[in-house]
């Protein structure tokens, strides 16, 4: 709705958007909750036989929103980003932008895993420049704890404008590479060290701390203890989560801490458990 009601946006630009459109949801419950919209008559019975046998919902998305006044700028396609390197992806499926594609802003809520975000940000930043928006939906989410390590990384090409809740906005400084990323973003957290993590996430903690921002800290010290936890520090993750329970600044948010303490965060194997 902004892209429409930009009186300077070019008729020409689009809003790509790329999901799995399959494979992560119930079948069952998806469909009870779309029950409405079948009802209605928004949904059709195509669109139900392609959750059902196909387990595919892109068909639902198409139906939702065309005959908007928006839906002449949306391009929805599938693109499946892999969770760790040699992971085998339908060339057809797979996360690829155009080679002539440029694009002025990112909105990221798909970067669920480590090599998944260095593989997206390889690609997307091939196709960006300096003066670029990058939105991260799942910065302050604690089992992502990639994505704030990424921008931390790569502090010197991106400025921090803006943060509601877990989702933050960085602004691209200049123009980058594939080869940028993977000179600093390793394919596997288990490739840095616990002094590497310590390093990242104190720098964190101070910027969070000169802004007099609990909340973000809170974030980055349930993050550094996932990251603890990935590369095989459960007893010390442990400790440093339920140290937060005793912590004034962190109080408020006692349910998420004793989320965090039972799942700090997962493997492309599967949830890391620490009770």
């Amino acid at each position: 709705m902004g892209m429409l009601h930009n009186p300077e946006r070019n008729p020409d630009r689009k809003l790509y958007t790329y999901d799995k459109f399959r494979d992560y949801y119930d079948t069952n419950q998806l469909l009870s909750v779309l029950t409405p919209l079948f009802e209605s008559g928004v949904l059709n019975n195509a669109a139900f036989k392609a959750i059902k046998e196909g387990n595919s919902f892109l068909e639902v998305y198409e139906l939702i929103h065309r005959n908007q006044e928006y839906s002449d700028l949306i391009v929805a396609q599938t693109g499946i980003l892999p969770d760790k390197p040699g992971q085998t992806i339908d060339p057809l499926d797979i996360f690829a932008l155009p080679d002539d594609g440029r694009y002025s802003a990112v909105f990221v809520d798909g970067a669920k895993s480590w090599y998944g975000t260095q593989r997206f940000m390889a690609q997307t930043l091939e196709h960006t420049s300096g003066g670029c928006f990058h939105i991260f939906q799942d910065y302050g989410a604690h089992t992502c704890f990639w994505i704030p390590v990424f921008l931390e990384l790569m502090k010197d090409h991106f400025k921090l404008v803006a943060n509601v809740d877990h989702t933050y906005v960085f602004l691209q400084r200049n123009d980058l590479s594939e080869k940028d990323v993977v000179n600093v973003f390793p394919d596997s957290p288990l490739d840095l060290t616990r002094g590497d993590f310590r390093e990242i996430f104190q720098n964190l903690y101070r910027q969070a701390l000169e802004t007099d921002n609990t909340y973000t800290l809170l974030n980055y010290q349930l993050q550094h203890a996932a990251a603890l936890s990935y590369i095989g520090h459960l007893d010390e993750a442990r400790d440093k989560i339920a140290d937060l329970l005793k912590t004034p600044h962190a109080l408020k948010y006692q349910a998420w801490i004793m989320r965090a303490l039972q799942t700090p965060t997962y493997t492309p194997e599967g949830s890391i458990n620490l009770s």
